[in-house]
């Protein structure tokens, strides 16, 4: 849990400050380029392909986080979104979480038309993109623990009366029907 929570603070801080310097309004010919990866993010969608989403989705960022000017920057945020693709592609699979992103991904393209004045809704969509595939692993992650201790805990149970079941039996108690425990004496 605190890896994941640890890469996403770095995601976010490198994401936010790529932000920050990025020029508004964006360049014309990126926004149009942003604006025809969006198109086929949104095929993808409506397509239901896995797939293209995930790839549209990479592309999308990869671009507009290389409009921050600085390589270096934009090449760091690649490589923490690299740690985080499983995270992410399963979130994706999230009907809802694709509507959501293309929604988030069409305001930040209306935002990036915008002007100076606009920085601050940038900002903080772009805080607000990050942060649900993270929150929804560990959600996820967390319901399957639960799952798991509760399937131990049944596991257990089940060695528990057959350990008491051995103890009162003797060494025939494992020899029932159909490989259940069986005992020679009344409980």
């Amino acid at each position: 849990k605190d890896e994941v929570i640890h890469l996403y603070e770095m995601r976010e801080l490198l994401e936010l400050e790529a932000m920050r310097r990025i020029a508004l309004p964006l360049d014309h010919d990126a926004l149009e380029q942003l604006r025809r990866i969006q198109a086929g993010h949104d095929a993808a969608i409506q397509q239901q392909d896995p797939r293209g989403i995930f790839r549209t989705n990479q592309e999308f960022h990869r671009l507009l986080f290389a409009q921050c000017g600085n390589v270096f920057l934009s090449q760091s945020i690649e490589d923490f979104a690299r740690q985080t693709h499983a995270i992410r592609f399963g979130t994706l699979m999230s009907r809802e979480r694709q509507l959501q992103s293309q929604k988030e991904h069409h305001e930040l393209l209306a935002v990036l038309a915008q002007g100076e004045g606009s920085r601050e809704r940038l900002i903080r969509l772009t805080a607000e993109h990050v942060v649900p595939p993270r929150d929804h692993y560990l959600k996820t992650q967390e319901a399957l623990c639960l799952e798991v201790l509760t399937i131990q805990e049944h596991a257990s149970n089940i060695v528990s009366r057959g350990q008491r079941t051995a103890q009162r039996c003797g060494p025939l108690a494992n020899l029932g029907d159909q490989g259940g425990i069986a005992c020679c004496r009344p409980a």
